[in-house]
């Protein structure tokens, strides 16, 4: 969502080769903190399944669930469909739904019909995080299935697309063009990720937290979601030497590293751009 909003907002400004700036720095941000989300996932996978054995129920990450516990189900508002009327169709129309009602409401917000703060502006709250809000309380009563992308296997589709739709913003530039961004690019990215791991390991500590783990949520503003549940996915079923180990994996490390991508891409950086949007437009000049 960073990326598009300021890719639009230096496109609107005009400001040339920089409006490339955003997608060329999330393309190879991307491609450098795949495998290093791994090796760090690794790493902690292998601390934990180590843990196991030894029984040190200390070094966990997470309570064990006890799914076959009563009351483990999540209840909700609306009941559930049958599941003769569960099918692709009707996941994919749930979220038609959500998305159609979210950018009606990101438009009315934008519009002044729902007040918010005139002062923020137009970048305040984009459509996609208005989506991502509607989407989880939508959710939460019931409205949509939980994992509906995996349930109307559409999650491989809608991964890719979304991953077009960025590296889309490049399709106007030159070679010329990239050539110019490739110094400025370097320098971000490596200054980031250093930054990003030596943080997190530092913080990590003082918090009394895994390492590995710290630096691996921590590398999830590289990507965000739903690469960090791939990666997670990956890493243990890489670990795993049964069913039980992998869901064990699963259960310690997948839950923070969703939110560690919440946290830095879906709200952090979001934040932040809006931010920089504000600074780009010629009001904050």
């Amino acid at each position: 969502v960073s990326t598009i909003m300021m890719g639009e907002a230096a496109k609107a400004m005009n400001l040339g080769v920089l409006a490339l700036l955003p997608p060329a720095i999330f393309v190879v941000q991307s491609f450098v903190g795949y495998p290093l989300t791994a090796l760090c996932l690794k790493w902690e996978g292998t601390r934990l399944l180590n843990a196991r054995k030894a029984g040190d129920v200390k070094a966990y990450n997470c309570p064990v669930e006890d799914v076959s516990a009563p009351g483990a189900a999540r209840k909700r508002l609306i009941p559930p469909l049958p599941e003769k009327y569960q099918t692709s169709f009707t996941h994919l129309a749930g979220l038609g739904l959500v998305g159609w009602v979210s950018f009606n409401v990101a438009a009315w917000i934008k519009a002044g019909l729902i007040a918010i703060n005139p002062a923020w502006g137009s970048y305040a709250i984009h459509p996609l995080v208005i989506t991502l809000i509607v989407g989880a309380l939508a959710a939460e009563v019931g409205l949509i299935e939980r994992k509906t992308l995996e349930k109307s296997s559409s999650l491989g589709l809608v991964m890719a697309i979304v991953m077009c739709l960025v590296r889309c913003m490049l399709k106007e530039s030159t070679p010329h063009d990239l050539l110019m961004l490739v110094w400025p690019v370097f320098v971000i990215v490596v200054i980031g990720v250093c930054g990003l791991m030596l943080f997190s390991a530092i913080m990590g500590k003082i918090l009394g937290r895994s390492v590995p783990l710290s630096m691996a949520l921590t590398l999830t503003a590289l990507y965000g979601v739903p690469p960090n549940y791939i990666l997670t996915e990956e890493a243990s079923k890489g670990l795993a030497k049964d069913k039980e180990e992998f869901s064990f994996l699963m259960n310690q490390m997948l839950s923070p590293m969703i939110i560690g991508g919440f946290i830095t891409v879906t709200i952090g950086s979001v934040i932040m751009a809006g931010v920089c949007v504000t600074l780009l437009h010629p009001a904050g000049m």
